[in-house]
């Protein structure tokens, strides 16, 4: 589910008012996690993905709404961007390469058992459209 949230919000990640040059406001790498402005019913919107190191919890926020994604279990979380070949000071491409590490529940032995790694890069094709130059109107692509 979380990966799931991760990527629909990167899919529909999108620069404020279509100005390609504020592209780095879209995906903020913060202390605790990750901001990412997108796309929701014709407007930007942030989704705040944060890790708490205390509860070992992660949360999604958008619009002063709590969606807790990972309770207790949440050993790491790291979402970063990198760019691709830059024209001017906009980048013509931008992946987002994610790692989460998630407690497994102890055997009975009292053994710990090693964390579940999950890995993967995320492309998101709106916000590429938009550094591109192809996609210059509002809304979701067509």
């Amino acid at each position: 589910m979380t990966v799931r949230a991760l990527t629909d919000d990167l899919m529909m990640a999108d620069v404020p008012e279509g100005d390609v040059t504020r592209w780095r406001e879209v995906i903020r790498v913060t202390d605790q996690g990750v901001v990412i402005r997108r796309r929701s019913q014709g407007r930007v919107v942030e989704a705040i993905y944060e890790a708490d190191a205390q509860t070992r919890s992660l949360t999604r926020v958008v619009e002063g709404v709590q969606f807790p994604l990972i309770r207790q279990r949440c050993r790491r979380f790291v979402c970063q961007p990198t760019f691709g070949e830059m024209v001017g000071s906009v980048p013509r491409q931008l992946t987002v390469a994610l790692h989460l590490e998630i407690e497994t529940a102890s055997p009975a032995a009292g053994i710990p058992a090693p964390p579940l790694v999950l890995e993967t890069s995320v492309s998101p094709d709106f916000l590429n459209l938009r550094l591109q130059g192809r996609y210059l109107h509002q809304g979701l692509p067509r």
